[in-house]
């Protein structure tokens, strides 16, 4: 069989080629980081409307708090970027409202988890 072109590497330069390639994917899929934000929002749960203040806190898998933040006027909170491939709690903390928590499970995808909490009244 006659070729109509003509290769541009042979033998032991295309292995060594080919070997390279490989190893450069290899160390982008093992450096390729995963990037997960956790956020949500806190309502009360008879009003449905945003509660402001109020304490959210972040748990790992341990029980240790990894992070504390407020909501805001419009009731969100944010985590920011969370660790891949973990499980956390997220727990409310008022002197207004009964406490709320929850667990969530984050993956090993970038994207965004999104939770609402809702709390009622002392």
């Amino acid at each position: 069989m006659k070729l109509f072109f003509k290769p541009l590497f042979k033998g032991a330069t295309f292995f060594l080629l080919l070997s390279a390639l490989i190893q450069l994917s290899d160390n982008y899929v093992l450096s390729h980081k995963c990037n997960h934000w956790l956020s949500g929002a806190v309502l009360d749960k008879e009003k449905q409307a945003p509660l402001n203040k109020i304490g959210v806190l972040l748990f790992d898998n341990n029980n240790i708090l990894v992070k504390k933040v407020f909501t805001d006027r419009s009731g969100r909170f944010d985590f920011g970027v969370v660790n891949c491939n973990k499980a956390y709690r997220v727990k409310t903390e008022s002197k207004l409202y009964n406490s709320e928590e929850i667990s969530v499970i984050i993956s090993s995808k970038t994207e965004i988890t999104e939770r609402k909490l809702e709390l009622k009244p002392l």
